[in-house]
C-alpha cells in the first residue's frame, strides 16, 4: 500500500480516541455504580477487600479513560478556554469531597490545605488539570499522605499536588519542566521515548497539555524514590471575596444522611438499579424509571406523589428522547422548576449545549460513585439555600 493510500486510510488520534470512548464509557460507567453499590453492602471483611480491590483497579482504568476523552473532546472541538474569576477553596473543596474516600480505599491520606484567595482560569480545565494528578499521585502512592495546598506569589497562586509515590528520574522530571518552563519550550518537538509514559508520566502529559490551552505554567520537582511535587502557576484574580474567610471550615453541603427525593431517569437497567441502590444506601428516597412518564407513575406509587428534590438523567433516552424532554415533562408534571443533573456518554450530541446554557450539571460517562455523591450533595445543598 502507497503512503498517499495509508494516509488516506489512517484515522486521527482524537477520532480514534472519541470512537473508543463511545464504546468504553457505558461498561465502565456501569461498573464503578456497581461496585459503589456493592462496597455499602459488603457484609464481611473478606468480602470488603475484595470489593476495595475491584473499585481501586476500575478507578484506575476509569482516570486513564476521562482524561484521554478529555485531550480528544478538546482537540476536536478546537474551542478557547472560557475564563472566569473564582473561589479556589470550592475547587478544592469539591475535589477533598471527589477523592477522600478513593484515597482512603489504599490506606493513603488526602490533605487539602484551605485557601481564601480568589483565581482566574477556565474552572472545568483547570478542574481537569487538578483530576489528573490528584488520581496520578493515588495511583501510583502506596503509602503516606498526597497533599493538595496552595502558595501565593506575586500576582499568582501557585496550587500544588505533592504525592510520597515513586517520583520521576532526574531526566524525567527535566523533560516535563522544559515543555512547561517559563520560556514555552517543547524541547524534542514535544516527543516521549515509549519508556516516558510510566509512572507519572501519562498524568503529567495530560495536565502539561491541557496547562499550554490556559497558558498556566507547570513545573515538576521529582527525586527517583522519593515522590513528586507538581506545581500550576494560576493567575490572582482581581475582585476578592472576603467572606469565604468564615465558611472555609465548614464548606455548604448536604448532610451524609438525607431523606432528599431523588428521581431517576435511566433508561439502562443495570444502571437504573445499581443507583437506586447506592443512593438508597446514602439515606435518600429514589424513585425512576426509563421515561419520565415512567418515574412519574413510580412516583406516585412508591413516593407519595410528592415532587422530588432533585432529577438524575441519563441524557440520550429511549424513543428518541433527550433528558431534555424528560426534565420538562417533570417540571410541567409538578409545576416546578426542579434542578437536574444530566448524564451523558456523548458530550458531543445534539443538545448538550443547550444543557449547559440551561444551566443543568453535565456530567460525562464514567462517573465514580464518588463524583456523583459529591454533585448530588452540593446541588441539594444549593437548592436548599435558594430562596
Amino acid at each position: 500500500m502507497s503512503s498517499q493510500r495509508k494516509k488516506a486510510a489512517r484515522l486521527d488520534n482524537s477520532e480514534i480516541l472519541a470512537a473508543a470512548g463511545h464504546d468504553l464509557r457505558q461498561p465502565m460507567h456501569s461498573l464503578n455504580l456497581v461496585l459503589g453499590a456493592l462496597a455499602g453492602r459488603a457484609e464481611d471483611s473478606e468480602t470488603a477487600a475484595l470489593v476495595n480491590s475491584a473499585q481501586i483497579s476500575a478507578d484506575g482504568v476509569t482516570s486513564v479513560l476521562e482524561t484521554l476523552l478529555s485531550i480528544a473532546a478538546m482537540d476536536a472541538a478546537d474551542a478557547a478556554p472560557e475564563i472566569s474569576e473564582f473561589d479556589v477553596q470550592e475547587l478544592l473543596q469539591y475535589l477533598r469531597e471527589q477523592f477522600a474516600q478513593r484515597a482512603a480505599n489504599k490506606g493513603l491520606q488526602l490533605r487539602v490545605v484551605p485557601c481564601t484567595l480568589r483565581i482566574k482560569s477556565d474552572r472545568v480545565l483547570l478542574q481537569r488539570i487538578l483530576d489528573a494528578l490528584i488520581s496520578n499521585a493515588i495511583r501510583h502512592t502506596e503509602s503516606g499522605h498526597i497533599l493538595l495546598g496552595c502558595r501565593r506569589t506575586k500576582g499568582a497562586l501557585r496550587i500544588g499536588v505533592l504525592d510520597q509515590g515513586p517520583g520521576l528520574s532526574e531526566d524525567m522530571a527535566a523533560r516535563f519542566f522544559t515543555v512547561n518552563g517559563p520560556d514555552g519550550a517543547n524541547g524534542q518537538d514535544g516527543a516521549f521515548s515509549k519508556t516516558s509514559w510510566r509512572g507519572y508520566a501519562l498524568g503529567l502529559s495530560i495536565a502539561q497539555y491541557i496547562c499550554a490551552a490556559l497558558g498556566h505554567d507547570m513545573t515538576v520537582l521529582s527525586r527517583e524514590g522519593k515522590g513528586a511535587a507538581i506545581w500550576l502557576k494560576v493567575a490572582l484574580a482581581e475582585t476578592r471575596n472576603e467572606s469565604i474567610a468564615t465558611t472555609i471550615s465548614a464548606p455548604p453541603h448536604a448532610p451524609e444522611k438525607s431523606d432528599a427525593a431523588i428521581v431517576i431517569v435511566e433508561d439502562d437497567p443495570d444502571i437504573l438499579l445499581a443507583t437506586t441502590q447506592f443512593l438508597t444506601d446514602w439515606g435518600y428516597r429514589v424513585c425512576g424509571g426509563r421515561t419520565a412518564e415512567a418515574a412519574i407513575q413510580d412516583i406516585e406509587a412508591n413516593g407519595g406523589g410528592a415532587c422530588p428534590d432533585l432529577v438524575l438523567s441519563d441524557f440520550n433516552l429511549t424513543d428518541g428522547q433527550t433528558a431534555l424532554d424528560a426534565i420538562a415533562e417533570l417540571n410541567r408534571h409538578f409545576d416546578s422548576k426542579i434542578p437536574a443533573i444530566i448524564i451523558t456518554g456523548d458530550p458531543s450530541a445534539p443538545g448538550i449545549a443547550e444543557a449547559r446554557e440551561l444551566n443543568y450539571e453535565i456530567l460525562n460517562k464514567p462517573l465514580r460513585a464518588a463524583k456523583l455523591r459529591t454533585l448530588v450533595r452540593y446541588a441539594l445543598a444549593e437548592n436548599s439555600q435558594t430562596p
